[in-house]
C-alpha cells in the first residue's frame, strides 16, 4: 500500500489551468454596451480602457457564468479585443 502511495505522489503535479470563460451572444452584447457607454463618457486611457472598467464590467458579468469559468478583468479584456479585431476591417 505504500508503494501505491508513494508512486502517486511522484506522480508530476497537474497544471494549474484557469478555466476559460464561455462567453454567449447575450454576455459580448452586454460587455460591448457597457464598453462602448464607459468609452463614450471618457473612462478610457491612452492604451484602451481603465483597469476599473474591466473590473466593472466583470462584476456585471457575474451572474451570467452558466458554464465554463468566471468572467474576469482579464477575461472581459481578451474578449473585447477578439471581438474588437474581428469587426475590424
Amino acid at each position: 500500500m505504500s508503494a501505491a502511495i508513494s508512486s502517486s505522489s511522484s506522480d508530476p503535479p497537474a497544471k494549474d489551468r484557469k478555466k476559460s470563460a464561455h462567453w454567449t451572444d447575450a454576455d459580448t452584447d452586454i460587455l460591448i454596451t457597457l464598453l462602448l457607454r464607459y468609452k463614450d463618457s471618457g473612462r478610457t486611457a491612452d492604451n484602451g480602457f481603465k483597469p476599473e472598467v474591466w473590473r466593472e464590467a466583470s462584476g456585471m458579468l457575474e451572474g451570467t457564468t452558466f458554464m465554463g469559468g468566471p468572467k474576469t478583468p482579464e477575461a472581459c479584456k481578451s474578449r473585447w479585443q477578439r471581438v474588437s479585431r474581428s469587426s475590424s476591417p
